[in-house]
């Protein structure tokens, strides 16, 4: 009789777990580019798509300090900005480098986070 109420308690368990809560995303543009501001300068990601999440956040950077940005959602969870993701005041490189980001999309109480890289970039 116990183990019957284990295997109750398993199937129940296992038929509550449902895979429509989990997020999903489809970027179909990053346009990454740079933005000379005097001495400093910006590093702009373009990014529209859609997905099926709550909310989403992307990762930005201004002379040492990270943080999250909202990415505003339409009506049909589609989104589309123009994200400053690091800038500087002083400097900024003066060979090629690679810039990143995170955008997490979050639904319910489960989220997926996803790394988007810029490829080369050059002031």
């Amino acid at each position: 009789m116990k183990t019957y109420f284990y295997l109750i308690f398993l199937f129940l368990s296992l038929a509550s777990c449902r895979k429509d809560d989990d997020p999903t995303l489809m970027v179909t543009r990053s346009d990454w580019y740079l933005e000379r501001i005097n001495n400093g300068g910006a590093i702009h990601l373009i990014i529209e798509g859609s997905t099926t999440a709550d909310k989403v956040t992307i990762k930005t950077y201004g002379d040492g300090v990270v943080s999250d940005k909202d990415i505003e959602l339409d009506s049909n969870k589609h989104f589309s900005d123009d994200v400053v993701i690091s800038f500087s005041v002083t400097s900024v490189p003066s060979e090629e480098f690679v810039a990143d980001t995170e955008l997490k999309i979050y639904k319910k109480t489960n989220w997926i986070a996803v790394t988007l890289t810029s490829g080369k970039l050059k002031y």
